[in-house]
């Protein structure tokens, strides 16, 4: 079992009155994607919300929509200070929750357009068979398991592997329900299918049927019998040729409907835009789309009304001192993004005319309005005619909350793909008059396909990194139950009756409860998936197992029926999800009762052991480069020549060195040089009279002292590109 093996249960859901009171101390928090998993998360923010003020807020995919959500809430909790007609804050948000849990509430967020409402039924109709399936075989486990306990024996073991015949009987069973499936979903083709598949099954049975008639009128006594038998084969044989006649044609219909996915001025990607446009205002709350309904909700939390401007991250950081990071995937590009991107990135427009069908009519007004005051003007210029159109798509702060949660969620296939656009490269270059070119929306823009943010960073644990940090930073990651594929890391595979079992906070000592999740591989189709999660998730996993890490991050397991495309999600397992959520918080706050607290002068301690120790490393390959005692002098020599010619590059003209410098602040640069070198001079001198004090701790093949037995596994100090 899990290290939380009590029997005691998880806590109730926490009392309304006081979740607005404003707490001393202060937390970071990032959340996993998962799309439907996302239920887990508000009764964890709920719980945590009582204790600390959320300072940095952040996630990706579904775990985008819980950050948006917490962010908001703690907006509306700092600013908010006259009592309003509607709830706002963390009390909203607990409301929030109780609509979140409502029955196939999940499931009608999600609306597909007309053209692919087939296809999204026909899913439906699949999850819905699939989780028929799993309760039986849950039903049929307990019922051995009782069955043990009354005859006094121990509770059966994991079961042996599928033998041939089973996995073939399983295979056809599987034909027979996307048979069903398709009768469900496509009953027009299904019925031309089925015509069709009966002309066939005549055609190829006629002749032996007429044969069989012969023999039945004029033959003996066995053609007479042999004669029925052709005849009630053939028989079968048009009702088989019926049946897959409408199967292959229900098939072959479905696979036009995902053909126009590629539809990309109209589908986008995508079975569902997420947004009923400028229709949305019309609609109740009832009968909203997923961003529509974001965009009404988030407003709520934070204080505002359904139709005033969205909220945006600029915002959230000047009133409330909130910061709030996600990730999202530029597919173009092959590279994530972090949102806000940073001053100086990239710019991207948009065209109005297709983000209309993606976000309500606020969210839109407020990307015009921002648009229209930063139009381009010294770098290119867009055309009065182009201008009503194709906007500045503001990436930076000005991005509203809702908007950089829509980027990150845009669950693939199941979402809508948001296109933005570039301008190509050569166009900011100036004309021969020296004034900015004006752009030509068919040559001189590419476009750019942002997805969902799991696709690259499910789990961006690192977005608030500090090398000290001054507040716990909390992560919650979700995982497959062991009882759903999984090799187990604990001894036995029995079901998690209580949902604390469920919840999982390792000590910094505790790397095997850190380490990758083990996915079992039986056939092609779990080994495509293991190579899909493995190239989405490796970086993230390794993270996630660092010490300085592991210790704040609680892991959730979930069953194969408890999130994820689970769209329509029985009340029983809504709750049991929302009991593991309150349980993860329980976890978060006995662990770190403050920030004075052992556990977290514990995690304190193992960050700067693991910094010191990279640095260290760092400093010693330093001093490596040069042997002997004038080695600062021969390496300052270094830079005074390196120095020396970017100065003689610039002022000859001949070359133009990047990010040029003058000599002010090449002198002023070796100084700082001169600084450092020194440090690490320092440092050397310590670890010789450590050496020379302490002999018997001296190892010549790792001449450190913080790197002499660092916590494992050990890091690496990079530069990488801020995404």
């Amino acid at each position: 079992m899990l290290e939380s093996s009590s029997n005691e249960s998880c806590p109730q859901p926490v009392d309304r009155a006081h979740l607005n009171d404003k707490p001393d101390q202060a937390c970071d928090l990032i959340m996993k994607g998962g799309v439907t998993s996302g239920v887990v998360y508000p009764p964890a923010i709920l719980g945590l919300a009582g204790k600390y003020r959320f300072h940095s807020i952040g996630g990706a995919s579904a775990g985008a929509i819980a950050a948006a959500a917490a962010a908001a809430a703690e907006y509306g909790r700092q600013t908010v200070t006259t009592p309003r007609a509607q709830s706002h804050g963390f009390v909203r948000l607990a409301e929030m929750n109780a609509e979140l849990t409502t029955p196939g509430f999940v499931r009608d967020l999600f609306k597909p357009t007309d053209a692919c409402r087939p296809l999204f039924k026909a899913m439906l109709t699949w999850q819905e068979g699939s989780a028929k399936e799993r309760k039986r075989a849950e039903e049929k486990e307990q019922r051995e398991r009782d069955k043990a306990t009354e005859q006094g024996l121990p509770p059966p073991g994991t079961p042996a592997p599928p033998g041939w015949f089973s996995r073939q009987l399983h295979r056809a069973r599987q034909v027979l329900r996307a048979n069903s499936v398709c009768m469900k979903t496509v009953t027009g083709s299904y019925l031309l299918g089925g015509v069709l598949g009966l002309l066939l099954a005549a055609v190829l049975v006629s002749g032996s049927v007429l044969w069989a008639l012969a023999w039945l009128q004029t033959g003996a006594g066995v053609y007479r019998a042999l004669g029925g038998v052709i005849v009630l084969l053939a028989l079968g044989i048009c009702c088989v040729s019926t049946v897959l006649g409408g199967f292959l044609a229900s098939v072959f219909t479905l696979l036009r409907i995902i053909g126009r996915l590629n539809q990309k001025d109209t589908q986008r990607f995508g079975i569902c835009p997420g947004s009923d446009g400028a229709s949305a205002s019309m609609k109740t709350d009832a009968s909203l789309a997923l961003t529509d309904w974001l965009h009404v909700r988030l407003n709520e939390l934070a204080g505002r009304g359904p139709k005033d401007a969205p909220i945006t991250v600029r915002e959230l950081r000047e009133d409330a001192e909130i910061h709030f990071k996600l990730v999202t995937s530029n597919l173009t590009l092959g590279q994530p993004y972090t949102l806000p991107l940073t001053r100086g990135s990239r710019s991207f427009f948009f065209k109005k005319s297709e983000l209309v069908h993606l976000f309500p009519a606020p969210v839109i007004d407020a990307l015009v309005s921002w648009g229209t005051l930063n139009r381009p003007t010294r770098s290119v210029r867009i055309r009065d005619e182009d201008a009503g159109d194709f906007l500045r798509f503001p990436m930076g702060e000005d991005m509203p909350l809702v908007v950089a949660t829509r980027l990150s969620l845009s669950f693939p296939v199941l979402l809508s793909a948001v296109r933005l656009y570039s301008v190509k490269p050569d166009k900011y270059r100036k004309g021969s008059d020296g004034k900015p070119q004006t752009l030509d929306l068919t040559t001189d823009i590419e476009e750019h396909w942002l997805s969902d943010g799991g696709i690259t960073s499910n789990f961006p644990i690192h977005v608030f990194d500090a090398w000290v940090p001054l507040r716990p930073t909390f992560g919650i990651t979700l995982y497959d139950s062991p009882l759903t594929g999984v090799l187990d890391q604990r001894e036995g595979h029995q079901r998690e009756e209580n949902p604390k079992d469920s919840v999982l906070l390792p000590h910094p000592r505790n790397f095997d409860q850190a380490r990758p999740q083990r996915t079992a591989i039986h056939d092609v189709l779990g080994f495509l998936r293991a190579v899909f999660e493995t190239a989405q998730s490796y970086r993230d996993n390794a993270q996630s197992g660092m010490p300085g890490y592991r210790e704040r991050i609680l892991q959730i397991f979930m069953d194969a029926n408890e999130g994820g495309l689970n769209l329509d999600m029985a009340p029983p397992v809504i709750e049991r999800i929302q009991a593991k959520g309150r349980c993860a918080a329980d976890a978060l706050l006995t662990r770190y009762e403050s920030l004075d607290s052992v556990n977290f002068f514990e995690h304190r301690w193992v960050r700067m052991h693991v910094l010191m120790a990279e640095l260290e490393r760092q400093f010693v390959e330093v001093r490596g480069l040069f042997k002997g005692a004038d080695w600062k002098d021969a390496l300052l020599h270094r830079f005074d020549a390196l120095f020396a010619a970017q100065l003689a590059a610039q002022e000859s003209k001949a070359t133009e060195w990047y990010r040029k410098k003058d000599a002010v602040w090449c002198t002023e640069a070796r100084g700082r040089l001169e600084a450092l070198l020194g440090l690490i001079e320092t440092w050397d001198a310590s670890q010789q009279a450590w050496r020379r004090a302490h002999p018997a701790r001296h190892d010549e093949d790792r001449p450190f002292f913080f790197a002499e037995n660092p916590p494992r596994p050990e890091g690496v100090l990079k530069v990488i590109p801020n995404p």
